[in-house]
């Protein structure tokens, strides 16, 4: 596996492809995707209040123009949306 990023998130993000899939594992190597930093993002629900997400965005170098963003909820907000789901709340 290619030297990642210090997050924990990041390295957390892409470890079961990594050990699940072989194509993944085969393709993500050879590839120099930078991840950048990003500030997070709050939105607003009207049960849960406040949610923050932290994002992680990705950038093949080959392929400047390109890039994805994957937001994955703070500790505090996941805990909150997971309440909601508990209760039945619609989480989408």
């Amino acid at each position: 596996m290619p030297d990642l990023p210090p997050d924990e998130g990041f390295k957390s993000l892409i470890a079961e492809p990594n050990e699940t899939n072989e194509a993944f594992r085969l393709h993500w190597p050879p590839h120099d995707v930078q991840a950048t930093a990003a500030c997070r993002k709050r939105w607003n629900h009207p049960a849960a209040g406040e949610l923050e997400f932290e994002p992680i965005v990705l950038q093949p170098s080959a392929r400047p123009g390109w890039k994805r963003t994957v937001y994955s909820a703070t500790p505090s907000a996941a805990e909150r949306i997971r309440g909601l789901a508990a209760a039945g709340h619609q989480t989408s």
